[in-house]
C-alpha cells in the first residue's frame, strides 16, 4: 500500500540544477496572490507546503490499491501504432519512472490525481473542461496533463526525441531535449501523461535571464528551427509556454502538434507561422520575433481565395465566407493585441490575455474586442487592454475560489466588453452630434 501525503515543498524534489523544488516554483506570482485571498488567515509567508492542502485540509489522498494486473511498457520496446492503449497498460519512458508506479493501479491513481491540485506553476488557471494537475509521485512533483490523441502525441515525442539527439550530437552551447522522464495512463477513457516537474516555463523566467542567456538561447532557437525544417519537421508547439530553460539544457514539454514540412501548403506555413509568432509576443520584441521566426514566402499565398469563415471571423466580418486575405489580416491584428503593451507604467501581457480568451470566453465576444479595436485609436489600446486585463484577473481569481467550491465563476470580462462597446458608442454619437452641430 502507498500513500501520497501533503509533504512540505522543499523535502520532495530537486530542479534539474541540484536545488531543492521551491514553493515558488510551484506556486507562480499570478496564483500566490489568487490563494492568499482564499487564506486570509494564513498569509504566503507562512506556508509551509502547496496552498491546495491548507484549502483541502483533511486527509485527501487514500492509500492506493496494492498492484494487481499493470502491465508497464517501456516506449522504446513498443510499437506505438499497435498499442493497446487500455487501463491495465502503462508506457513509461524508462525503467526508473516505471519502478515508481509498478505498486499503483490506474484506477486508484486517477483518483488521487482528481484531488491534487490544479497546475499553478503558470500565470492562468488553465482551461479546466481537461484534467491538469500536479501531483506528488512518492516524493517526485509531476505535471498530469489529458491528451486527446494519445498515439500521435507519443509518437511526436519520439520523433522529436530522435531529431533533438541529433541535433544535440554538434552542439554543445544549449542541449536540446524533451521531457524524458515521463509515463502515460489510460482510464476510464481518459488518457494521462505524468511528466516530471522540471520548474516554470520560458514565459514565466525569460525576463529573469542574464543578457548572455537570452542571447544564447535566441541563438540556439533560431538553429534548432532551422535544422528541424532542414530534416522536414514543423514543431508548431514551439513557444515559451512549452519551453523550459534549466542552465545548459532547455526541455520541451508539449508533442501535440508535430508536422512533416511536405504535407503543409505555403498557406499553411503561413497560418503556423503567425500563430508562432504571436506566442513569443509576451516576452521577446517585434524585432526578436523576426530575427527568430521569419516569414514565410508571401507570393505563393492566394489572398483572394474565398474559405469557410469560423465563428470569430463571421462574427467579426460579419459574413460567413472571407477571403485567405481576410484570415490573415485578422490574424496579424490578433498578433498586435497579443503582445507586450504598457500602460501607466505596467506591463500587459497580451498573449496571456489571449490563452485565457480562448480558453474561457467565446469567440462572439472575442471577436468584439477586436471589432471596437478596430474603431479605437492605436494610442487607447493599452487603456482599453490594461482595464481588460483587470476583469481578467478576477475572473481567475474567482475561477480558483469555484475549484473550491466556494463560489461560482464570475463573468466580469464579457460584463467589461459590453461596457467597453456601449461607451464607445455613446462617445461617438456625442462627438457626431458635436460636428454637426
Amino acid at each position: 500500500m502507498a500513500v501520497i501525503k501533503n509533504q512540505v515543498i522543499k523535502k520532495l524534489t530537486v530542479r534539474q540544477d541540484g536545488n531543492p523544488m521551491e514553493l515558488k516554483d510551484i506556486v507562480s506570482d499570478e496564483f500566490r496572490r489568487w490563494y492568499a485571498k482564499l487564506l486570509p488567515n494564513n498569509p504566503p509567508e507562512n506556508w509551509k507546503m502547496h496552498p491546495h492542502f491548507y484549502l483541502r485540509s483533511k486527509k485527501i489522498i487514500k492509500s492506493q490499491k496494492a498492484k494487481s494486473n499493470e502491465i508497464i511498457d517501456i516506449i522504446d520496446n513498443i510499437n506505438l501504432e499497435s498499442y493497446p492503449y487500455l487501463k491495465n497498460h502503462i508506457i513509461a519512458s524508462n525503467p526508473e519512472i516505471a519502478k515508481r508506479i509498478s505498486h499503483y493501479d490506474t484506477e486508484s491513481l486517477l483518483d488521487a490525481i482528481l484531488q491534487m491540485p490544479p497546475i499553478t506553476s503558470s500565470s492562468i488557471f488553465e482551461n479546466p473542461n481537461s484534467i491538469r494537475r500536479l501531483l506528488d509521485l512518492d516524493g517526485v512533483w509531476c505535471c498530469v496533463i489529458e491528451v486527446s490523441n494519445i498515439k500521435t502525441y507519443l509518437e511526436n515525442w519520439k520523433k522529436l526525441s530522435q531529431l533533438t539527439s541529433k541535433f544535440n550530437e554538434y552542439n554543445e552551447l544549449i542541449k536540446i531535449v524533451p521531457a524524458n522522464d515521463w509515463l502515460q495512463i489510460s482510464q476510464s477513457q481518459k488518457h494521462l501523461f505524468i511528466s516530471r516537474f522540471l520548474g516554470q516555463t520560458l514565459d514565466q523566467t525569460y525576463t529573469k535571464l542574464s543578457s548572455t542567456e537570452k542571447i544564447n538561447f535566441q541563438k540556439i532557437s533560431k538553429e534548432f528551427l532551422t535544422f528541424c525544417d532542414g530534416e522536414g519537421i514543423y514543431w508548431s508547439d514551439f513557444a515559451p509556454r512549452n519551453l523550459i530553460l534549466n542552465g545548459n539544457q532547455l526541455n520541451l514539454i508539449d508533442f501535440e502538434h508535430l508536422y512533416l514540412t511536405k504535407d503543409l501548403s505555403t498557406y499553411d506555413r503561413k497560418i503556423l507561422s503567425i500563430a508562432r509568432n504571436r506566442w513569443f509576443g509576451d516576452i521577446f520584441s517585434s524585432e526578436e520575433v523576426n530575427r527568430l521566426l521569419a516569414d514565410e514566402k508571401e507570393s505563393e499565398i492566394d489572398y483572394s481565395l474565398l474559405i469557410s469563415a469560423d465563428n470569430l471571423e463571421a462574427t467579426f466580418y460579419n459574413k460567413d465566407r472571407i477571403t485567405v486575405g481576410d484570415k490573415i489580416s485578422l490574424l496579424l491584428m490578433t498578433n498586435q493585441v497579443e503582445r507586450q503593451h504598457r500602460y501607466k507604467g505596467k506591463i500587459i501581457m497580451g498573449h496571456h490575455m489571449g490563452l485565457f480568451l480562448s480558453d474561457y470566453v467565446s469567440e462572439q465576444y472575442e471577436a468584439k474586442i477586436y471589432i471596437l479595436l478596430k474603431k479605437l485609436p492605436g494610442k487607447d489600446w493599452p487603456k482599453f487592454l490594461y482595464h481588460l486585463n483587470e476583469f481578467i484577473d478576477k475572473d481567475q481569481a474567482n475561477l480558483l475560489s469555484s475549484f473550491y467550491g466556494f463560489e461560482k465563476p464570475s463573468n466580469y470580462t464579457t460584463k467589461y466588453i459590453d461596457s467597453a462597446i456601449k461607451d464607445h458608442a455613446t462617445i461617438k454619437r456625442k462627438d457626431e452630434g458635436h460636428n454637426h452641430g
